[in-house]
């Protein structure tokens, strides 16, 4: 659970908080998504990234400018976490920063980024884009009138 800058883990039936994961004291870091993998916490926020180790409650430094954009969305697709941001979108995993699809296609802001009939959906600024799961686009749906275009 998470609530003004802090997260905590909770005890679902008895809705009684065990503990404390991570505070942050600064009131104006918000957070936008959270996914765990390997008992590792991905916090993405205002900021960008943090990474907590649920074992040791520590936090993973990131140092990596790739992860250093507003953080909207993380998603696990084919077991790599991809973090939709306002510079494109990562993938934790490769350290890679994507800000072009195939066909030289600029991305604006991410929102969203699943996975989900054998296709990786993104939601941008500028409309949202149905891939094949190598991120070659196959659909663009429009946001002015929702034009479909087919690459």
């Amino acid at each position: 659970m998470a609530e003004a800058g802090t997260i905590y883990k909770i005890n679902i039936a008895s809705e009684k908080i065990l503990d404390t994961i991570v505070s942050y004291p600064d009131y104006r870091i918000k957070i936008n998504a959270m996914l765990i993998k390997d008992q590792k916490l991905f916090i993405g926020n205002s900021n960008g990234l943090d990474i907590v180790d649920l074992n040791s409650k520590n936090n993973i430094k990131v140092e990596d400018s790739v992860f250093k954009f507003p953080v909207n969305h993380i998603s696990l697709i084919n077991n790599k976490i991809y973090i939709a941001h306002e510079g494109g979108f990562s993938i934790y995993e490769d350290k890679k920063l994507v800000t072009e699809l195939p066909g030289s296609i600029k991305l604006s802001a991410v929102k969203k980024i699943k996975a989900y009939d054998n296709h990786i959906w993104l939601a941008t600024l500028n409309g949202l884009f149905m891939c094949d799961m190598d991120l070659n686009p196959i659909t663009k749906y429009s946001k002015s009138w929702f034009i479909i275009e087919y690459y």
